[in-house]
């Protein structure tokens, strides 16, 4: 595996570890404070602050998905390896900061306002998580390491040789 690769999904693998360690901690500190605390679900104010977080949720993931996306491939044009890496790691960063203030969020409104919504959007921010993990075939594809060469049969197709 080429060095980079390594370097690059070593670094990254860290905050997504990190991201489900934030949401461990997380809802240890939630449940310590649902203990001590509890807040009326039909406060006019909680909800307008449910509005929000649902729509932060649905505008901020998407969001974060399409500009991480297009961004890499901006990536592609640059034409030094360093470079190149150092901005995937820069934007892997910004998506983990993004799915992780979401995650924060809903979690510890789970626990305070004891709502079951809450749950479900909670697992959507951690199925959120599950699709941006660094996987070594699609990083190398994103910052141009993976040269596909168009000579070399697919692995279903028989060479000359073979025949």
């Amino acid at each position: 595996m080429n060095p980079w690769v390594e370097q690059l999904l070593r670094v990254t693998k860290r905050y997504y570890y990190m991201s489900y360690l934030i949401g461990l901690l997380t809802a240890l500190i939630g449940f310590w404070l649902s203990r001590s605390l509890y807040f009326n679900r039909m406060d006019p104010t909680l909800i307008g602050l449910q509005s929000l977080d649902i729509l932060f949720l649905l505008g901020s993931l998407p969001g974060i998905l399409w500009l991480f996306h297009r961004k890499t491939k901006e990536l592609l044009h640059i034409s030094s390896l360093e470079v190149r890496s150092q901005r995937y790691v820069r934007w892997a960063l910004i998506r983990f900061v993004v799915v992780d203030i979401n995650l924060v969020i809903n979690i510890l409104l789970f626990f305070l306002l004891r709502d079951f919504s809450y749950l479900l959007c909670s697992a959507i921010v951690l199925v959120m998580l599950v699709l941006c993990r660094p996987v070594t075939l699609k990083l190398e594809e994103e910052i141009g390491l993976k040269e596909e060469s168009k000579s070399s049969p697919l692995p279903f197709e028989k060479t000359n040789q073979e025949e």
